[in-house]
C-alpha cells in the first residue's frame, strides 16, 4: 500500500510530499499514517495485524458519524421545513453502503481498495463491506486533521456527490406547511456545501448552539433564547 500513498493524496488533492516533513505544530504531521490505515480494510491481508486492525476499525467507526453529521447538518439547513423522512432518504441515496462503490470509482481509488481483483467483476456482497470500510475511514482521517471543512470539500469536489441528482430525490409526499424560527434567512434559497461551511449564526440570534442544534428545536421553543432549556 505505501507505493499507493501519492496515488491516493494525488486524488483526494492534497499535497505529495510525506506528511512527515511538515513541523510539529503542523496537525496534518501524521496525516499519511492515517491515510494508509483507512486502506487496510478487513477484506485486506495486513488486517491480521492487531493495531492496524484496530487502527482502521477505529477510524470508520468515527467516519461513519462524521458522515451521517455532515450531511444531516447540509440538509437540515438546506432544506430547513422537510421532515425526518425526506432527510433520511436524501442521506442514504448519497452514502448508503449500495451506492459507495459509484463515488469510490468516480474519484479512481478502486484500485486502492481492490489492488489485486477487478471491482467491476466482483459480487455485490463482495464489493460493498470493504468499500464501505474504506470510505468510512478515510473521513474519519479527514475529519481529525482536516475538520468538517475539508470533509465537505473531499464529499462534494473530489467523490462528486451530487444532492440534486435525480436518483437522489425522497419520495413525493403530502408536505404540511410548517413555521420555521430557526432558519428564517434560508427560506427560498439553495444552499452549496461552501455556504454550509462558512454559516456564522447572526449576533441577535436566538441560539447560541450551531445550526445543526437550533435546526433540529421545535418551534414552539422559539420564545427561549441562550440556553434553550432555560425559559427566561
Amino acid at each position: 500500500m505505501d507505493e499507493y500513498l501519492l496515488e491516493a493524496k494525488q486524488a483526494l488533492g492534497y499535497p505529495l510530499e510525506p506528511s512527515d516533513s511538515y513541523g510539529d505544530d503542523n496537525p496534518a504531521k501524521q496525516f499519511d499514517s492515517l491515510l494508509y490505515m483507512a486502506f487496510q480494510h478487513p477484506h485486506c491481508e495486513r488486517t491480521n495485524v492487531r493495531h492496524v486492525r484496530s487502527g482502521h476499525s477505529r477510524l470508520s467507526f468515527l467516519g461513519q458519524y462524521v458522515l451521517e453529521l455532515a450531511l444531516c447538518e447540509f440538509f437540515l439547513q438546506r432544506y430547513p421545513r422537510e421532515s425526518p423522512g425526506p432527510m433520511r432518504e436524501r442521506v442514504y441515496a448519497l452514502i448508503g453502503k449500495r451506492f459507495l462503490p459509484k463515488w469510490i470509482k468516480a474519484a479512481s481509488l478502486q484500485n486502492l481498495v481492490f489492488q489485486y481483483d477487478d471491482m467491476d467483476r466482483l459480487l455485490r456482497k463482495d464489493q460493498e463491506p470493504p468499500v464501505k470500510s474504506v470510505f468510512w475511514a478515510l473521513f474519519g482521517a479527514i475529519y481529525l486533521y482536516f475538520g468538517m471543512p475539508e470533509v465537505y470539500r473531499v464529499l462534494f469536489e473530489v467523490f462528486g456527490l451530487d444532492p440534486e441528482a435525480e436518483d437522489c430525490q425522497p419520495k413525493l409526499r403530502r408536505q404540511l406547511d410548517d413555521i420555521d424560527y430557526v432558519s428564517v434567512e434560508f427560506d427560498n434559497r439553495k444552499l452549496s456545501w461552501q455556504d454550509v461551511v462558512a454559516y456564522r449564526p447572526p449576533k441577535d440570534a436566538l441560539f447560541a448552539h450551531p445550526r445543526l442544534v437550533r435546526a433540529c428545536v421545535p418551534p414552539g421553543m422559539h420564545r427561549f433564547s441562550g440556553n434553550i432549556w432555560d425559559f427566561e
